[in-house]
């Protein structure tokens, strides 16, 4: 039976960074990874990679905030 296109796991970004930081964190570079500022820009770029990929949900407008605060 053949795998569906969609749950096959494509090249990516988000993929390339977290095999990167996994790489590197299990290398002996590792000390002198943690702490530094690529390091930093490694994890800044993993996290606007992910939340790009998530799909947008219906969220509710500035004045809607004060009745959902009284509903729950």
């Amino acid at each position: 039976m053949r795998k569906l296109l969609s749950t096959v796991r494509k090249t990516n970004l988000l993929f390339a960074l977290e095999l990167l930081d996994e790489a590197v964190r299990d290398s002996p570079f590792a000390p002198a990874y943690v702490g530094s500022t690529t390091e930093a820009a490694v994890t800044e770029a993993i996290a606007r990679a992910r939340t790009r990929r998530e799909k947008p949900g219906i969220r509710p407008r500035h004045d809607q905030f004060a009745l959902y605060a009284i509903a729950s």
